[in-house]
């Protein structure tokens, strides 16, 4: 994070199984963070879609200090924790 920019990589970045989770941290803490990446294992993908498919969604985070927490609610429910290092 850099100057309330938020950015965050898993895997390698425009390979299968990888995201990147983008957003700009407001004052209070607030931030919607835009996700896409590319579909990894079809077994864990919704409707079984094949490795490396694109796809992308957002969510909502709160930060304090340097804990943030969010959760994704369209698609399939999901909770993110992020720890600043």
């Amino acid at each position: 994070m850099s100057d309330g920019h938020l950015h965050a990589q898993y895997g390698t970045q425009h390979q299968a199984n990888s995201f990147t989770y983008e957003g700009t941290i407001q004052p209070d803490g607030r931030v919607t963070i835009s996700a896409n990446g590319l579909t990894g294992d079809a077994t864990y993908n919704v409707h079984m879609v094949q490795r490396g498919v694109p796809y992308g969604y957002q969510f909502t985070a709160q930060f304090e200090g340097t804990h943030g927490r969010g959760r994704r609610t369209e698609v399939r429910p999901c909770d993110v924790d992020f720890v600043r290092q």
